[in-house]
């Protein structure tokens, strides 16, 4: 999982001092990337990779 939230929302770069706020966003991006996965299981033509613009 940890390889997929790097990959995803580029964990590693996250520099959160907060130890609550560092939480905080753990759960979200955990919940948006079971969000992903399950919108990847239903369409598999979609990509989780992000998109740079």
């Amino acid at each position: 999982m940890h390889w997929h939230q790097d990959v995803t929302f580029c964990e590693d770069a996250n520099t959160t001092l907060d130890k609550k706020a560092a939480q905080n966003q753990n759960i979200i991006r955990k919940w948006s990337l079971s969000i992903l996965k399950t919108i990847e299981r239903m369409k598999p033509g979609l990509s989780m990779k992000k998109n740079d613009l």
